[in-house]
């Protein structure tokens, strides 16, 4: 899925100075606003940890010792085992085993994936 990153958690130990995961949020047509989706941490090497908490860096908006908000700008390629239902992110559902495979800086904020489009590969994957 193509999500857009609304928030972050500094890392931990030998990644404290970056930002180790990652909040993602899908575009709600209803509100017209992005909803969180999952934190993601898996999938980026040392290379991207440290490319994109430079990119973020620019984009802060607030931050509480380790929480950040970001203003949504970048997007990223998101992969996940299943869509399961959650009442911990704002659009009802939640990933399983998220990793991020890449940025998406070929796409534009009008391009992230919707809230209806979670739901109908929900609902196709528990036919």
């Amino acid at each position: 899925m193509d999500c857009v990153i609304t928030g972050g958690v500094y890392g931990k130990g030998r990644r404290a100075k970056y930002f180790g995961s990652y909040l993602i949020s899908l575009f709600d047509e209803d509100s017209g606003e992005f909803k969180t989706l999952v934190h993601a941490a898996t999938g980026m090497d040392d290379d991207m940890l440290v490319s994109l908490t430079e990119r973020m860096e620019k984009l802060v908006v607030s931050r509480s010792e380790q929480n950040v908000v970001f203003k949504p700008e970048v997007i990223l390629e998101v992969a996940f085992s299943e869509i399961v239902e959650s009442t911990e992110y704002e659009c009802g559902y939640s990933l399983r085993f998220p990793a991020i495979k890449g940025v998406r800086d070929d796409i534009g904020l009008d391009q992230v994936d919707s809230i209806s489009k979670l739901k109908q590969i929900f609902e196709l994957q528990n036919k």
